[in-house]
């Protein structure tokens, strides 16, 4: 954009390789522009092609984030953060504030969590934005330019008087049908939209990541998340916004990342009525979970264009399902994947090691599981147990520090596990020997062999704009797989812990 921004929203140095929309900043800018606010996305990304190691986060992603900063020199400058980011936040922080004068924003899951650990004396964040973003941004910047005072800002974290001071809790916005599309025109849609295996597992798609909803009212402990009042987008501007993406950007498709997708079963037939009506011509995935799903709502998934169905069923246990409150039963996970198998539908399936209280039975169970469901893909995950979550109150004692928050570093699943607090199991059995030797072996099978005879997907493929860019994704993916999984392969069944 022409125009000087009053605020720009940067997406961290870490997330440079993140082929996931930054969609909170999408939807904070668009907000903030229908509220007359000039904004602008700083989101530098770097591609990365099947098997490349790199490391994000380069001084070639700061020193572009900064030479932006410094012609566009924004009054505001917002970011989000999870705990992880922490390093990179204080990081770039400092560098802006030794570039240009300017306030600086923080909000995300860690900043509502612990504004404290990102307000410390001498830190380079001004305000923490605690909670929702939308109208906590707006009234912050609006409160301040009328030369107002941050006590009248519900919804924030600020250093007063060498104290960190709260202001009044900010109320989830009620009616989601009030916020704007996101800001699609401000990021750099070829990047997202270039063919990639993360939405729909291991297939190649051309398409985005949408939210229908906001909440989710189950109580896992494993999990941060404590808004469980489950509010929604009007269907119609759901469906508008896909019309929309497939209008201007010729997305092939879409992934619902709702954490709760088919919770309203209405709304859900509803949302399947009128996406078959627009005749978009999309496949698409989404997340959901087993207890949600019956025949009936498999078919009419199919039938709109859904390919794929991402559950989680963490545990082929009873026992761990019920420890950490999942809120399913084994029985659910079996019933729901032999109907998707039924009906020709893929399917991943979640699990977790080093949940609270593991034995050797439980892995078991979980592995005799992964046998009878079949899913078409695994996902393997280490549990962690991270700020927020009630493990982490449970069993991280004492707390970390906020020098300690490294070991949350994407880069090494197991690196928390070299810190007692976080394993979580009963059984002395070496977790990465676990890992590797008795559950790897199904992502890696299916990750080499994977491959789809859904119509959908090869009728989706033949009509795409991107038919060049498909082929050469598959052939660096195929080159990827034939030489570089049997040397992994090798490594995992030889492996010594």
């Amino acid at each position: 954009m022409d125009k000087r921004p009053l605020v720009a929203l940067v997406s961290l140095p870490s997330r440079a390789y993140s082929s996931v929309l930054p969609m909170s900043y999408m939807y904070l800018a668009a907000w903030l522009e229908k509220k007359g606010i000039a904004s602008e996305i700083i989101d530098i990304k770097k591609i990365r092609y099947p098997g490349d190691t790199a490391v994000a986060g380069t001084d070639e992603t700061v020193e572009k984030i900064l030479a932006i900063i410094e012609e566009k020199r924004p009054e505001y400058v917002g970011f989000t953060c999870y705990t992880a980011d922490l390093n990179s936040l204080m990081q770039i922080s400092r560098l802006i504030k030794g570039r240009i004068k300017t306030t600086i924003i923080a909000g995300g899951i860690h900043p509502t969590l612990k504004p404290e650990d990102i307000l410390f004396d001498g830190s380079p964040v001004d305000v923490a934005a605690i909670g929702e973003g939308e109208n906590t941004l707006y009234e912050l910047v609006e409160n301040d330019t009328k030369g107002g005072t941050l006590d009248a800002v519900a919804g924030i974290a600020y250093r007063k008087g060498g104290v960190v001071v709260r202001t009044g809790e900010r109320p989830y916005m009620k009616d989601l049908g009030e916020l704007p599309m996101p800001a699609y025109d401000k990021i750099d849609m070829d990047f997202y939209s270039t063919p990639q295996q993360s939405m729909v597992r291991h297939l190649f798609l051309s398409g985005v990541r949408i939210f229908t909803a906001r909440g989710c009212p189950y109580l896992c402990t494993f999990c941060a998340n404590r808004d469980q009042k489950v509010r929604y987008r009007p269907v119609k501007s759901v469906i508008e916004e896909l019309a929309f993406l497939k209008r201007e950007y010729d997305i092939d498709g879409f992934y619902i990342n709702d954490d709760t997708f088919c919770m309203d079963r209405r709304r859900t037939f509803e949302f399947l009525d009128k996406f078959e009506e627009r005749k978009l011509g999309m496949v698409w995935g989404v997340e959901t979970r087993a207890n949600l799903l019956d025949e009936e709502m498999i078919v009419r998934l199919k039938k709109a264009g859904c390919i794929q169905v991402d559950i989680g069923v963490e545990s082929g246990s009873q026992e761990m399902l019920d420890r950490v409150k999942k809120g399913i039963k084994v029985e659910d996970a079996v019933r729901t994947f032999d109907l998707c198998r039924r009906h020709k539908i893929r399917t991943f399936a979640c699990f977790m090691v080093n949940m609270p209280g593991e034995t050797e039975r439980h892995i078991d169970a979980s592995i005799a599981l992964m046998k009878r469901i079949r899913s078409t893909v695994y996902g393997i995950n280490i549990t962690i147990p991270y700020i927020g979550t009630r493990i982490y109150e449970e069993y991280v004692k004492p707390p970390l520090r906020p020098d300690e928050y490294g070991i949350f570093s994407f880069t090494n699943s197991f690196r928390p596990l070299r810190d007692g607090r976080f394993r979580l199991v009963s059984h002395s059995l070496n977790e990465k020997r676990i890992y590797y030797l008795r559950f790897k072996r199904f992502k890696f099978f299916r990750s080499i062999m994977d491959i789809t005879f859904d119509p959908l997907y090869w009728g989706m493929i033949f009509r795409s704009s991107r038919k060049v860019l498909y082929l050469k994704q598959f052939f660096r993916a195929t080159v990827y797989r034939l030489f570089m999984y049997p040397v992994k392969l090798f490594r995992t069944v030889n492996f010594k812990p």
